[in-house]
């Protein structure tokens, strides 16, 4: 089950009791397009190595041996820095030019890094009603239809700005 969590990186094996780790990393990849990706498998098969690369995933052959996966960690970990930047920049950009409140800066942060609606009421120590008040604010400001568009807007802003 794809949980509501941030996830550094994403490690699957391609043969899991429940199914296919390209199919887990096809429906990650509807939330998380850039997040840095590893796929392990027993068998060399170019349809699979294939797969994975149109997923933006690397890939590797078992037995994988301790140094691949720390360097994979490692440049995951970079990947997360620059992510982080890029995020914090494109909200930024939102900041000024929605002229956001710092209350509604923290939603569209909590929400952009995957918070639930209660999730931010409960760091922010706030009513739901209060988050309600201030996304109803957000999206009046931002003509945007929803909080989901929202935070998909502001993650392509995040991704064009990588290029």
């Amino acid at each position: 089950m794809l949980q509501r969590q941030a996830w550094a990186a994403l490690i699957v094996d391609v043969s899991l009791p429940d199914g296919s780790g390209i199919d887990l990393l096809r429906k990650w990849r509807k939330r998380d397009e850039v997040l840095p990706a590893l796929v392990v498998t027993g068998h060399v098969n170019a349809e699979l190595v294939n797969q994975a690369f149109d997923l933006g995933a690397e890939y590797v052959v078992k037995p994988v041996v301790g140094e691949r996966l720390r360097a994979f960690a490692q440049r995951a970990v970079g990947k997360i820095d620059e992510r982080e930047g890029r995020i914090h920049a494109a909200l930024e950009t939102w900041r000024i030019r929605y002229q956001l409140t710092p209350a509604e800066m923290e939603v569209l942060r909590l929400s952009v890094n995957g918070a639930s609606r209660e999730e931010v009421a409960a760091r922010r120590g706030v009513t739901p009603e209060t988050v309600k008040t201030h996304v109803g604010n957000l999206l009046e400001k931002t003509g945007r239809p929803s909080l989901h568009a929202t935070v998909l807007d502001v993650l392509r802003a995040a991704l064009v700005s990588q290029k």
